[in-house]
């Protein structure tokens, strides 16, 4: 049996199975774009791996305080410009951005991809 990965990485976007997404009123997308690019407007955009065949699948995203979390019935696409597109396996997931600690200016900042 194939077990999925507990996470995904594409460049500056980390996404974490968890096991259950929090007590939150959902929003719906159809698509969803985790992560805008500051330097170049490229992207890390969720796509739905669809076959054609019936109505769109949605994603359900939570948002608590500044974590979001993204339930996935279906298989999914992570897709950016200067990436290998990844196939997102149904589940719960954490979505995180990667931050780094300058240590000269004493500034947490987000990963610029």
């Amino acid at each position: 049996m194939n077990k999925a990965p507990n996470y995904y990485r594409q460049g500056d976007v980390l996404l974490v199975r968890v096991v259950s997404a929090p007590e939150s009123e959902p929003t719906k997308h159809t698509e969803y774009t985790v992560q805008h690019g500051e330097a170049t407007g490229h992207h890390h955009t969720l796509y739905p791996s669809v076959d054609g065949v019936g109505t769109a699948p949605t994603l359900d995203l939570f948002s608590t305080g500044s974590s979001r979390f993204i339930e996935l019935d279906t298989q999914w696409l992570l897709k950016h410009q200067e990436h290998t597109a990844l196939q997102i396996e149904p589940g719960v997931y954490e979505i995180i951005i990667e931050e780094e600690y300058d240590p000269f200016t004493r500034v947490i900042h987000e990963v610029i991809d």
